[in-house]
C-alpha cells in the first residue's frame, strides 16, 4: 500500500484542517473563531479534576499546535 509519510504538504495540511472541522478555503475570521472555541473547550483551567486537567492539557496543546501549523502555512501563501 501507499505510505502516508510521502503525502504532499497540501495533503497533510488538508488533514490538519479536517481535524479541526475546517476547510483550507475558510476565511481567516472562521479560523480564528475555531481556534478560540478549541482553546476555551480544552483549556486546562476550565476543568476541575486533575485527571480532566491533564487530559485537557494534552488536547489543548495538540489542537493549538494544529492551529499554529495552519497559520504558518497561511502566512506562506
Amino acid at each position: 500500500g501507499g505510505k502516508t509519510d510521502t503525502a504532499s504538504g497540501g495533503d497533510r495540511l488538508s488533514l490538519l484542517y479536517r481535524k479541526v472541522g475546517l476547510t483550507p478555503d475558510c476565511p481567516d475570521y472562521v479560523l480564528d473563531a475555531a481556534r478560540r472555541a478549541f482553546a476555551r473547550q480544552f483549556h486546562p483551567d476550565r476543568h476541575s479534576s486533575e485527571g480532566e486537567k491533564e487530559r485537557a492539557s494534552v488536547e489543548f496543546q495538540y489542537f493549538m499546535r494544529i492551529f499554529e501549523l495552519i497559520s504558518e502555512a497561511r502566512q506562506k501563501r
